[in-house]
């Protein structure tokens, strides 16, 4: 489907530096300039949320932000449904499960080049990796997914694919 000017992008985490928001937050002032309507969920709490909230308004992009505190299970899987990609750029990282969750809701996904995110997304293949702190190759990155439809398929494709080597335990 068409995105129309109006991608959504799903953050969910507990330590936003970590992360990497505060790099998906300077990449938002790079794509606003040609997605003014671009919006970002966040989902997950954080000590330090109101200085992440004062970074959004010297990005100018606070209009583009939305933080939704905690969130249930339900109640995330619902947001899965609702939005274009999910990104989260960690900057440190061990497994990653949102990722897993976010391919197994048939969404595209781009995760920090980091710890174990490398053992299941193949960047180009079955989402994006992004250098860690690299907020330009995010931009690109975002980008990419937002106006190139049939990468969005294949990553969308290659996601349920790649889950399916995962089992619950």
């Amino acid at each position: 489907r068409k995105l129309d000017g109006r991608p959504s992008i799903l953050f969910v985490g507990g330590n936003f530096q970590r992360k990497g928001l505060s790099v998906l937050i300077k990449a938002i002032r790079e794509i606003k300039r040609y997605f003014p309507k671009i919006s970002v969920y966040v989902i997950g709490k954080d000590a330090n949320e109101r200085k992440i909230k004062r970074f959004c308004k010297e990005m100018d992009v606070v209009d583009n932000f939305f933080f939704l505190g905690l969130k249930s299970n339900e109640e995330v899987r619902r947001f899965y449904k609702k939005v274009d990609m999910f990104v989260m750029p960690s900057l440190i990282e061990g497994f990653g499960l949102v990722l897993l969750e976010s391919m197994a809701s048939g969404i595209p996904v781009i995760g920090g080049d980091v710890g174990g995110t490398r053992e299941f997304i193949k960047d180009g293949l079955n989402g994006f990796l992004v250098k860690p702190g690299d907020h330009q190759d995010l931009t690109k990155k975002i980008q990419t997914l937002v106006e190139d439809y049939r990468c969005r398929e294949r990553f969308i494709e290659n996601g349920y694919e790649t889950v399916k080597r995962f089992s619950v335990k």
